[in-house]
């Protein structure tokens, strides 16, 4: 990836989070030094949760791997029903159709 279109994803990144209210409780694409806030929150959690004799479920997913299994258009739904103005779901459309992988290898390029 380029390093103007890595420049351009913060730039968008940052409009995206000024417009949008995010709780204080969300953890997961956030920009934090560490985890360990989030960590002593899910320690504080299933303490309470034990001694309430209550069973508590958690998922952690490797985004890694989830990241390609993100339907596009769903991703557009949810942006729009999330309330972000059009010109920035156009903008990450773009980003996201004007991907190209290419793979480079000692004999050649796959594109």
């Amino acid at each position: 990836m380029s390093q103007t279109m890595k420049l351009w994803e913060r730039v968008v990144e940052a409009r995206l989070r000024a417009e949008m209210n995010i709780c204080e409780q969300q953890y997961g694409f956030m920009p934090i030094e560490n985890t360990t806030e989030a960590v002593v929150a899910l320690r504080m959690l299933m303490e309470k949760y034990r001694e309430g004799h209550s069973e508590l479920h958690c998922v952690l997913v490797h985004l890694e791997k989830a990241y390609d299994r993100v339907q596009t258009e769903e991703l557009w739904f949810c942006m729009r029903k999330s309330g972000v103005a059009e010109k920035y779901v156009r903008v990450v459309q773009d980003i996201y159709e004007s991907c190209k992988t290419v793979v480079r290898f000692a004999v050649g390029v796959l594109e």
